[in-house]
Order: structure tokens, then C-alpha cells, then sequence
């Protein structure tokens, strides 16, 4: 069995990825970080780098160096490395988050993580320059503009409003309605307008963002579980 990290066969030039393969590997990610969350803890850095594959489709989750209990305190502490806030809330990017980390942005980083599997194509492109340094680029042309804003926020938002885009946009003829149905549930699920848990809003938690966390990633793991091919 061969097991490689989800970039990494997101870059491989494979002729034809299958849907049902993919849709395996979203299952098992979801399972995945449901399995952590039920144990009380967050994972903090949800990307494709810290994803392992295997080629039966099955996915875990690597990575913990930031992972910790939901009661534990979160510091307020972050980066300005594009390729890694691409996967990140737009209040969780940048060196100075703005909200304490909860369930629901490793909610959102999954998300983005879906819509790169469903599209099977990679966010981020490796080049190795002449001077044998490798230079960390953007893999679509849609993402492409956004690291190139100057104001922080903006650009943070900006982001988010692409990968919905993608979402809604180019998705569902890759596959179908449902999972890019799910995937835009997952991008909005800090939004206070969203609808995906009848009436709840992320502002209807606790502190932590433990009680409606969890319900969130249990459903997103029903819906998807419901898909088939």
C-alpha cells in the first residue's frame, strides 16, 4: 500500500482521478477530524500537507504540532504565509488572529480541503528555482491575484469569496449538487447567515465553540456519508 501526503497526489499528473476515489478520501477526512473533535480537541492546521493518503482512499490526519484541547487556552498567534492562511477562517489568518481558535475553523480548513479534492487540482504549485531554492506559488489562476493585495483583511475576505466562487461555480460539475453543497457549508459555517444546522448560528455556542463544533462536523459527516456513486 502506498501512502503519500495529499499534496503530494493532488501534484501528481495522473491521467483520471475517479470520483468515487475522491469521494472516499472525503469521507475518510471527515471521519477524520470528527474522531478528533469528539475527543475534545482541535487540530489547528488542516491542509493538504498534513493529510495522508493511501491509494484505497483512505486519509488521516498528521500534523499535530499546534493541535489541543478545546478547554485549553488558544494563543492568539499566527503568520503571514499565504499558502498556509489559504486554508485558514479569514479571522484566523495574518500574524494577529482575530477570534480564538474553536471546532469550526478546523470545520472551514476542511472545507477548503474538499473543494481542492472535488476539483482535483492543487492550490499550491512547487517550483524549484536556478539557485535551488523551491518557490511555493498558486496553483489556479482564480487564486492567483489574491496574495498580491496589500491590506491583510481584505485580502483574507477576498480569499474566502473565491474558494466559495469555486465552490458554487465550478464544483458541482466535478461532483454534483450535494458535496458542492457541503463544501459551501463548511466555508460559511462562522457565517452568521448560515442555514446548514436549521436555525443555528455560530454565534448559538459555548466560549469554546465545542457545542455547535461538533453538531457541525457530525452533520457534514452525515451528508457526505449520504453521497454515493
Amino acid at each position: 500500500m502506498e501512502i503519500r501526503s495529499l499534496r503530494s497526489s493532488l501534484l501528481r499528473q495522473t491521467p483520471v482521478v475517479s470520483i468515487s476515489f475522491r469521494l472516499a478520501i472525503a469521507k475518510s477526512m471527515a471521519r477524520a477530524v470528527i474522531f478528533l473533535h469528539s475527543a475534545s480537541f482541535v487540530h489547528k492546521n488542516i491542509r493538504p500537507e498534513t493529510v495522508l493518503t493511501t491509494d484505497s482512499g483512505s486519509s488521516y490526519l498528521v500534523g499535530f504540532q499546534r493541535f489541543r484541547a478545546t478547554a485549553s487556552h488558544t494563543y492568539m498567534l499566527g503568520d503571514a504565509l499565504w499558502h498556509e492562511n489559504l486554508y485558514r477562517h479569514p479571522t484566523r489568518q495574518g500574524v494577529a488572529p482575530e477570534d480564538m481558535y474553536t471546532m469550526l475553523h478546523d470545520v472551514y480548513s476542511l472545507g477548503v480541503c474538499l473543494l481542492e479534492i472535488g476539483l482535483w487540482s492543487s492550490f499550491v504549485q512547487y517550483a524549484l528555482g536556478s539557485n535551488g531554492e523551491t518557490t511555493i506559488l498558486p496553483g489556479l489562476l482564480e487564486i492567483a491575484a489574491v496574495p498580491k493585495m496589500r491590506d491583510e483583511r481584505k485580502r483574507a475576505f477576498e480569499l474566502k469569496s473565491v474558494l466559495t466562487e469555486l465552490a458554487t461555480s465550478r464544483l458541482p460539475g466535478c461532483m454534483g449538487d450535494k458535496y458542492a453543497s457541503l463544501v459551501t457549508s463548511c466555508l460559511s459555517c462562522l457565517d452568521k447567515s448560515s442555514k446548514f444546522m436549521s436555525g443555528d448560528t455560530a454565534s448559538d455556542t459555548l466560549d469554546d465553540g465545542t457545542d455547535l463544533g461538533a453538531r457541525y462536523i457530525q452533520r457534514i459527516l452525515s451528508e457526505v456519508e449520504d453521497i454515493s456513486m
